[in-house]
């Protein structure tokens, strides 16, 4: 200690400062105990390239072994040996007493000319100091260098401990804050999605705004109480997965949080399965009520009754069915195209040429008045349809004239030779051209004459020509209704197949949907002489009036005084 330092008590980095000067004397002792002077170098002698990483805590230990083991110094270079043994090596630990920041070369701490000698005389013997030894060995010194490194070490494990605790407590702190900031953020997120499903479990939010407004006297709106509920058509498929079902609710509008949905739904219902369908939902139905309306469809049965007239095609009976809330349109038509109901019907497996139709249901959806549920399934629809044309004409029996006993419909055009398909063919033009029924037998005894001059290639008995062309306005823009009913990306293009103008004799299929007393006219027609009609439009005041001509001529005539050509 120095003469400045005596009578006061130093800092720890006071110490440490001192402690390390102790070190690098007695580390100089030791260079020169083991035989490294200037005048001596070992024999072939290379000095280490990297001062090996070493604690001063390693070094003490090794001369502390070495002066009090009594271990005799060898020489570098002895004579008649080969193995040399290498000067120790100090290493500075760095301030955190963690690891070196930096690596010394073996003779860092070596005066450069010292260096120099052991390497300009590697064959000398190397010599001891006895001095040097004496006053190593000396008990009292080495007593000092004991304390001195006791009191360094202890004043530098206490500096590194203290920073050490620093260090803990400063990362300890960023930790704490980071993962505050974590919590804050998850909560945040948790508590907005809570709300949120919440609010759409229960269809706050959802539905429809209100449809009115009234002002006060000052002018301002007052909403008003009433609602315009919006209708949602969605369909689900066979089997539908929960995951399909949320998707599809959410893209229909009737539900906002498919997440929330799909928990609720595991957690309520247990992976019951949806029924398939085509169903018309409230959006402001709430959780519990969509999941019992589409697993066990227990929603209100409300039901609805409509009444559908002769002669209406499969689109507008499609088109009434969704009007009526019963079912989607596209999905009614998807299955009137479809042969999934062949098996339960005879007659539909007799139609022999499905592809050329437009509809393969078309004429067997038999008018009537129905009762259906809301939102009931397209198949019990149809089956309701195909059902009702089963009884009229494959069960249900009538008294025809001319015969004694009571036969069915099927079993009438039986004994007169025709196909149920061709009759209904038939009886479909007759409906969608009859004003009456009694105008019926007569257009029927038209078309069937008209038919039977194919046989003459269209030629009638009185000149007329191109008669085997049935030409029934009712057939140009079928399945359409008019012109204006063709979609208008296509109407002027349009060119139907069934059109009776450009085609002979019956088209691919039915028009539309006959009633019985068109069916029955198809099968019993008049017996009359015509190839022509037409009619006088039906007014307010006045019925339509029927015109029958056998010539063109007399049709030409008839068409003027109907109003239908000018003279």
């Amino acid at each position: 200690m120095s003469d400045e330092n005596k009578g006061r008590d130093l800092t720890p980095e006071e110490e440490i400062a001192a402690a390390r000067k102790k070190k690098v004397q007695s580390f100089k002792l030791q260079i020169t105990d083991f035989g490294f002077g200037s005048d001596s170098k070992p024999d072939g002698f290379k000095p280490p390239e990297r001062v090996q990483p070493e604690s001063v805590d390693e070094i003490l230990q090794k001369v502390h072994n070495k002066v009090e083991g009594g271990e005799k110094r060898r020489k570098f270079g002895e004579k008649g040996g080969k193995s040399k043994l290498a000067p120790p090596v100090y290493v500075e630990p760095d301030e955190d007493g963690c690891k070196p920041e930096r690596e010394e070369t073996a003779f860092a701490l070596y005066d450069k000319t010292d260096v120099a000698d052991l390497h300009d005389n590697e064959q000398d013997e190397f010599e001891y100091d006895d001095s040097v030894i004496s006053s190593y060995s000396d008990e009292e010194l080495k007593k000092k260098m004991n304390l001195a490194d006791e009191e360094s070490l202890k004043a530098y494990k206490k500096m590194v401990k203290k920073r050490c605790k620093k260090k803990a407590k400063r990362n300890g702190c960023m930790f704490k804050m980071v993962w505050l900031v974590m919590v804050v953020f998850v909560a945040v997120l948790l508590g907005m999605f809570l709300i949120r499903g919440t609010n759409d479990m229960l269809a706050i939010n959802r539905g429809a705004a209100p449809t009115t407004a009234e002002t006060n006297g000052a002018g301002n709106p007052i909403l008003g109480n009433k609602q315009e509920k919006k209708k949602a058509s969605v369909d689900i498929p066979a089997n539908a997965t929960i995951d399909q079902v949320a998707d599809i609710l959410t893209e229909k509008g009737v539900i906002k949080e498919p997440l929330f949905f799909k928990l609720y739904a595991s957690v309520t219902k247990g992976g019951e399965p949806f029924l398939e369908g085509s169903w018309q939902m409230d959006t402001d139905m709430d959780y519990e009520a969509i999941l019992n309306f589409l697993i066990y469809n227990s929603g209100p049965k409300e039901t609805v009754s409509v009444r559908f007239t002769e002669g209406m095609s499969a689109r507008e009976i499609a088109r009434q069915l969704q009007e009526n809330g019963v079912c989607s349109m596209d999905k009614f038509l998807e299955a009137c195209n479809s042969d999934d109901y062949d098996g339960d019907y005879e007659f539909l497996q007799n139609i022999t040429n499905s592809k050329e139709r437009y509809y393969k249901l078309e004429g067997y959806l038999f008018p009537d008045t129905y009762t259906f549920f809301i939102n009931d399934s397209v198949d019990n629809v149809i089956e309701k349809f195909l059902d009702n044309f089963n009884n009229k004409v494959y069960v249900e029996t009538k008294r025809f004239t001319g015969y004694s006993e009571e036969m069915t419909i099927a079993e009438l055009a039986e004994l007169q030779g025709m196909t149920m398909d061709d009759v209904i063919n038939m009886a479909a033009l007759v409906q969608a051209e009859a004003a009456d029924e009694h105008d019926m037998y007569n257009i029927a005894s038209i078309f069937y004459n008209r038919l039977a001059t194919e046989a003459t290639d269209g030629m009638t008995p009185y000149g007329d020509s191109d008669v085997n062309r049935l030409k029934s306005d009712a057939t140009v823009y079928y399945p359409y209704s008019a012109k204006e009913d063709v979609p208008e990306n296509i109407r002027d293009a349009f060119e139907s197949t069934y059109d009776t103008y450009e085609i002979k004799g019956l088209p691919p299929g039915p028009i539309c949907n006959p009633g019985e007393k068109a069916i029955i006219a198809a099968l019993r027609p008049a017996s009359t002489g015509y190839y022509f009609f037409c009619h006088k439009p039906a007014t307010d005041k006045e019925a339509a009036v029927a015109y029958y001509a056998v010539t063109y001529a007399e049709q030409v005539a008839n068409e003027i005084e109907a109003g239908l050509r000018k003279e």
